[in-house]
């Protein structure tokens, strides 16, 4: 089965463009048979679309946006994996602005609206691809234009083309340059030559038409009207002699005269006319000298003293003087008379009190004083009563629990509880409590043949109890696990199982009289943990001398014990057996600083075993004990011998290397006790005991 797109040659040589199923090959084959092919063959089309659109400003289309008009192509493969070519042919519209420029008289009508007043205007609409379209009008509104002129002139006047010899009013219209009506309206005056005559009476002299005349006579003058006509005027003049009289005035307040009332200083005309008719012109200088009033506004404290008089109440009061002129001069005082304050206070309060910034913890009388928002004295007395703030203080030891104002505690804690005292100030009581519960103790003891324990002996191993007062008189529960170690049998073996942090531990092996017999310490273990010792097992086989009670001692410089899971390390552990490997004392983990472990050495077949381990072994040590020196025989053994002498600490105080097998110990210590003879390289020898008196 072939599948293809469009077309395909097949072996045939025919190029197929459709599905076919029916065309044959015939081939043969290496054995000469036919081989018959049958073409079963589907042709897939390649897919052509196209779509035309049009849009304003941009358009997206399979994830692009276009902002320009074009032909654009996509493809793709369809579900048979034959191309699929889309093709858009887009057209992109823009928004279409349009504006125009309008002049028009009085009014103007755009899409639909009149408009009266010049503007900018806008419209919007769709085009007929649904695009905006957008139009501005820029509007001037021209009015109708009227104009008016008054003219005067003389006989006749020409306008417009036209000529007028009587007044009266004319209108003549145009265009303006604009297209609007121009409207020219005309007041028309016609003036003609204008005559005139006058008498006049005059004193002294008479000025006309720019001329001073000071004489009697006929006199002419000629001139142009405001209308540019003539005017001829005619004088006759009287000329007549003016009198003229003078005086100066000073007055209070006012003068009258010629029947007039005068109040301002200034100088005042009065004509009268004489027998002939002229002027008699009379001149008053008057000064006016005004009664003077002065208000004088006054507060005061208590009393004010003004022009001798003394005033304590408030109230309106006048004097009077003459002033340099002569004048009155009233004063007049608007008095306020203001009194100074007197206060008490009776006041109370607990512990302390603040007043006008000051802090009281006394009762008294105190005194402040200030200044009123009048100016006056204002003094506050403050009778003060301080009353104290009491505090009790009770310190109370329970059991358990305790009652106290009607509250039962059960912690240990400081309590308040407050009332109010006749003062009305608080009484504060405070309890200061420690609540301590039963004690419970216990103590694990290894003791030899007996043990004391709260006034009572005890000779047997068991567990004990013992219930006593406290010193705040509540039970304390003792418990004590007693083991009695009375009959064990010497040489005893140490098996100790250091922890990781085996630098802090240390022990010792100690008789009645606190003389140390077997000790260890500073084992190789780093500070922080680890090291060549760590989580191994030391093992000490220690010689004692029968009865006497030993106290094994194991301390702990950090006090965590063997403890070192604490810290992720192993724990250490422990373990006592005497010869007969009975377990007298064992232990392990947080011990805290020291565990403490006694048992009473009944026994001691340390010499025997010596001395058998000397006649199968060969080594003699004879006297021992001894005082200054002693004979060391090495038996069936060679040398060279390497010796070593310890004393009960483990540190070395004597080494020799001899060939010999009988030798001379001496100088070994200045003072007495248990030392260790070890002859280093020969491990078939045991360690022999030395007792040096």
């Amino acid at each position: 089965m072939i599948s293809t797109c469009d077309s395909i040659n097949w072996i045939d040589g025919i190029t197929y463009t459709s599905s076919n199923n029916s065309a044959t090959y015939t081939l043969q084959t290496a054995a000469g048979c036919d081989s018959i092919i049958t073409l079963n063959l589907t042709i897939n089309s390649t897919i052509s679309s196209s779509e035309n659109i049009t849009a304003c400003n941009s358009y997206s289309w399979n994830g692009n946006t276009y902002n320009q008009s074009g032909t654009y192509y996509d493809s793709s493969l369809t579900a048979a994996g034959c191309d699929s070519i889309s093709t858009l042919n887009l057209t992109i519209d823009s928004v279409i602005i349009t504006s125009q420029n309008i002049s028009a008289c009085n009014s103007y009508s755009w899409n639909g609206v009149t408009y009266n007043q010049s503007g900018t205007y806008y419209d919007s609409s769709l085009t007929a691809s649904g695009c905006e379209s957008i139009s501005t009008l820029n509007l001037t509104i021209d009015s109708v234009i009227t104009t008016s002129q008054n003219i005067s002139t003389c006989n006749s006047y020409s306008w417009n083309g036209y000529t007028y010899n009587q007044s009266g009013t004319y209108y003549d219209s145009s265009l303006a340059a604009n297209g609007c009506d121009s409207i020219s309206t005309l007041n028309l005056t016609i003036d003609s030559v204008i005559i005139t005559s006058q008498n006049i009476n005059a004193c002294n002299s008479y000025s006309w038409n720019g001329n001073t005349y000071n004489q009697s006579g006929t006199y002419y003058d000629s001139s142009l009207t405001a209308s540019g006509c003539d005017s001829i005027s005619t004088l006759n003049l009287t000329i007549d002699s003016v009198i003229i009289t003078s005086q100066n005035i000073s007055v209070c307040n006012s003068y009258s005269w010629n029947g007039v009332t005068y109040s301002q200083s200034g100088t005042y005309l009065d004509s009268s006319l004489t027998a002939g008719g002229c002027d008699s012109v009379s001149t008053l200088i008057l000064t006016i000298n005004s009664s003077s009033t002065n208000n004088v506004s006054i507060s005061a404290c208590n009393s004010y003293s003004w022009n001798g008089v003394t005033y304590n109440q408030s109230g309106t009061y006048y004097d009077s003087l003459l002033n340099t002129f002569g004048c009155d001069s009233v004063t007049i005082l608007s008095l306020t008379i203001n009194q100074s304050t007197n206060n008490n206070i009776p006041i109370s309060a607990c512990n302390s009190y603040s007043w006008n910034g000051v802090t009281y913890t006394q009762s008294g009388i105190y005194v402040d004083s200030s200044t009123s928002s009048l100016g006056c004295d204002s003094i506050v007395t403050l009778n003060l009563t301080i009353n104290n703030t009491y505090s009790n203080i009770d310190t109370v030891n329970s059991c358990n629990s305790y009652s106290w104002n009607g509250n039962t505690y059960t912690q240990s804690g400081i309590y308040y509880d407050s009332l109010s005292s006749l003062s009305g100030c608080d009484s504060v009581n405070i309890l200061s409590l420690i609540i301590s519960g039963n004690i419970f103790t216990v103590d694990t003891v290894a003791a030899c043949q007996s043990y004391i324990w709260n006034g009572n002996q005890y000779d047997s191993s068991g567990v004990y109890i013992d219930t006593v007062l406290s010193s705040v008189t509540c039970d304390s529960i003792q418990t004590l696990y007693l083991t009695i170690n009375d009959d064990v049998t010497s040489p005893i073996t140490l098996e100790l199982l250091l922890d990781d942090y085996c630098l802090e531990t240390f022990w010792s092996v100690k008789d009645s009289q606190d003389s140390v017999w077997y000790s260890g310490q500073n084992y190789n273990c780093n500070p922080s943990g680890g090291g060549a010792q760590a989580n191994t097992t030391i093992t000490e086989i220690m010689f004692l001398d029968p009865n006497d009670c030993y106290t094994f001692e194991l301390n702990d410089y950090y006090g965590d014990g063997l403890g070192a899971s604490f810290w992720n390390g192993t724990d250490g552990n422990w373990i006592i057996k005497d010869l007969n490997n009975i377990v007298i004392g064992q232990g392990q983990g947080d011990f805290g600083f020291i565990v403490e472990y006694s048992f009473l050495v009944g026994q001691s077949v340390v010499t025997s075993v010596i001395e058998n381990q000397f006649s199968n072994a060969g080594i003699a040590v004879y006297p021992n004990p001894f005082n200054e020196s002693t004979t060391v025989k090495i038996q069936n053994i060679d040398g060279p011998h390497i010796i070593e002498v310890f004393d009960i600490s483990g540190r070395i105080v004597k080494s020799l290397t001899t060939n010999s097998s009988e030798f001379t110990l001496e100088n070994i210590s200045s003072s007495g006790g248990v030392y260790w003879l070890v002859v280093k390289n020969q491990s078939s020898l045991k360690p022999v005991k030395l007792i040096i008196e």
